[in-house]
Protein backbone atom coordinates (compact mmCIF):
# COMPACT_ATOMS: atom_id res chain seq x y z
CA UNK A 1 0.00 0.00 0.00
CA UNK A 2 1.20 3.77 -0.54
CA UNK A 3 0.61 5.17 2.73
CA UNK A 4 1.93 9.46 2.78
CA UNK A 5 2.77 10.91 6.08
CA UNK A 6 0.22 13.27 7.12
CA UNK A 7 1.30 16.73 8.11
CA UNK A 8 2.95 16.38 11.68
CA UNK A 9 2.56 19.69 12.52
CA UNK A 10 -1.11 20.69 11.43
CA UNK A 11 -3.19 21.65 14.75
CA UNK A 12 -6.05 20.01 14.23
CA UNK A 13 -9.11 19.15 16.65
CA UNK A 14 -10.73 15.64 16.32
CA UNK A 15 -9.58 12.04 16.35
CA UNK A 16 -9.80 10.92 12.78
CA UNK A 17 -9.11 12.76 9.62
CA UNK A 18 -11.06 10.59 7.07
CA UNK A 19 -10.34 11.59 3.26
CA UNK A 20 -11.00 10.81 -0.35
CA UNK A 21 -10.80 11.67 -3.76
CA UNK A 22 -7.42 10.19 -4.27
CA UNK A 23 -7.87 7.11 -4.72
CA UNK A 24 -4.85 6.44 -2.84
CA UNK A 25 -5.20 4.31 0.41
CA UNK A 26 -3.31 6.27 3.93
CA UNK A 27 -3.88 4.56 7.27
CA UNK A 28 -0.99 7.11 9.19
CA UNK A 29 -1.37 8.51 13.02
CA UNK A 30 -0.37 12.16 13.14
CA UNK A 31 -0.08 14.37 16.21
CA UNK A 32 -0.79 13.07 19.79
CA UNK A 33 -3.20 10.04 19.22
CA UNK A 34 -4.74 11.54 16.16
CA UNK A 35 -5.03 9.23 12.46
CA UNK A 36 -5.06 10.37 9.04
CA UNK A 37 -7.35 7.64 6.53
CA UNK A 38 -8.57 7.37 3.13
CA UNK A 39 -10.16 4.56 2.27
CA UNK A 40 -8.37 4.36 -1.10
CA UNK A 41 -11.02 3.36 -3.94
CA UNK A 42 -13.37 0.42 -4.55
CA UNK A 43 -13.62 0.97 -8.37
CA UNK A 44 -10.68 3.11 -9.44
CA UNK A 45 -7.51 2.53 -7.45
CA UNK A 46 -4.48 4.26 -8.24
CA UNK A 47 -0.72 2.93 -8.28
CA UNK A 48 -1.60 -0.47 -8.42
CA UNK A 49 -3.30 -0.69 -5.07
CA UNK A 50 -5.87 -2.71 -4.16
CA UNK A 51 -9.18 -2.45 -4.59
CA UNK A 52 -10.49 -1.24 -1.30
CA UNK A 53 -12.97 0.22 1.35
CA UNK A 54 -12.85 1.54 4.68
CA UNK A 55 -16.08 0.17 7.25
CA UNK A 56 -17.07 2.47 10.53
CA UNK A 57 -18.76 -0.17 13.03
CA UNK A 58 -19.11 -0.41 16.78
CA UNK A 59 -16.77 2.51 17.50
CA UNK A 60 -14.34 0.29 14.81
CA UNK A 61 -13.00 1.49 11.97
CA UNK A 62 -11.80 -1.49 9.67
CA UNK A 63 -9.88 -0.87 6.32
CA UNK A 64 -10.36 -3.97 3.85
CA UNK A 65 -10.06 -5.45 0.39
CA UNK A 66 -12.67 -6.45 -1.84
CA UNK A 67 -12.50 -9.82 -0.59
CA UNK A 68 -12.93 -8.46 2.79
CA UNK A 69 -9.42 -9.30 4.18
CA UNK A 70 -8.86 -6.91 6.90
CA UNK A 71 -5.20 -4.50 6.70
CA UNK A 72 -5.72 -2.28 9.61
CA UNK A 73 -8.62 -1.66 13.00
CA UNK A 74 -9.00 1.21 14.68
CA UNK A 75 -11.62 0.91 17.83
CA UNK A 76 -12.23 4.62 19.39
Amino acid sequence: FFCRKADQTAAQKGDILLHGHTHLPVWEPFGQDNYYLNPGSASLPKDGNPHSYLVWENQTFTWKDMDGKAFHELTL
